[in-house]
């Protein structure tokens, strides 16, 4: 069930549509390059692929990052990284924050 809370995304997970999402805020760096995602996009292109997953409790504290690290990445890569034919969203699915990325051929 898509953007359901059944739903289970994992790192590679491909998608030829997004599901709907909850909103976002604020950000992180790059990590782009480091973690071969531009690689790994484009072994797949015009395919969106999930990136990095955010699980509901990542602290110790059992407390979440910042759910908008995700929407200001995304804000950032776009702006970086479109004219290179990457494009990337955030989306919330099943109460899970996803980081997803996709590639199109010129």
């Amino acid at each position: 069930m898509i953007g359901g809370k059944n739903m289970q995304i994992k790192v590679g997970t491909t998608l030829s549509t997004l599901p709907k999402s909850n909103p976002f805020g604020k950000g992180r760096q790059t990590i782009f390059v480091e973690r071969k995602w531009d690689t790994m996009l484009k072994e797949t292109p015009f395919m969106w692929v999930c990136l990095e997953i955010m699980p509901k409790n990542t602290n110790k504290n059992g407390t979440r990052k910042s759910n908008g690290t995700f929407w200001t990445r995304a804000k950032q890569y776009n702006k970086r990284y479109e004219a290179d034919g990457f494009k990337f969203a955030a989306r919330c699915v099943g109460g899970v924050y996803t980081f997803w990325g996709r590639y199109e051929t010129k």
